[in-house]
């Protein structure tokens, strides 16, 4: 049986290493997402957490859930991640790929945001995904608090998982 992981919002690195370990897998969401959890935020270290900004009860429907009309928290991501990252060795290499994440219309769902995440980060290492919308993850992966995100992971280091 496959493995089925969270569909977070770029990931934390435990995730990471558990998907290497796979390297064949899924991602779902629960039934409904948790409060303050890593389907809808990220922790960068030097900023903190980094959170997209759902409409209210969103968290009760994972695979509609959106967030405000016309919100200017994509640019802010961008900006925020642009300032923190913006001198470091891959984020050139990434930059084309966050642009189109954040500065254009294209994803209108928390889900199609992560899905694409995902979707790159496998494409790079080689991994086979699979998006389920009819499982349920396997418990959240634990790790340290705070969870880093993997996104500080690939702008600083690109996509070797050698050290995870």
């Amino acid at each position: 049986m496959e493995a089925v992981l969270p569909l977070y919002y770029w990931p934390p690195v435990g995730w990471l290493r558990m998907a290497a370990q796979l390297r064949v897998f899924s991602v779902a969401y629960p039934p409904r997402i948790p409060r303050s959890s890593l389907y809808y935020r990220c922790y960068l270290p030097g900023f903190g957490w980094l959170s997209i900004p759902l409409c209210r009860d969103s968290r009760k429907t994972p695979w509609q859930a959106t967030w405000p009309p016309y919100p200017p928290w994509k640019a802010y991501h961008f900006k925020v991640l642009q300032t923190l990252y913006g001198k470091t060795p891959f984020f050139l290499e990434w930059k084309p790929f966050l642009e189109a994440l954040y500065l254009t219309p294209v994803h209108q769902t928390l889900a199609e945001v992560s899905w694409q995440i995902i979707q790159e980060i496998a494409l790079w290492h080689g991994w086979k995904v699979t998006l389920r919308v009819d499982a349920l993850p396997e418990s959240p992966i634990m790790e340290a608090e705070p969870p880093v995100s993997s996104l500080d992971l690939l702008l600083r280091a690109g996509i070797s998982t050698r050290g995870l």
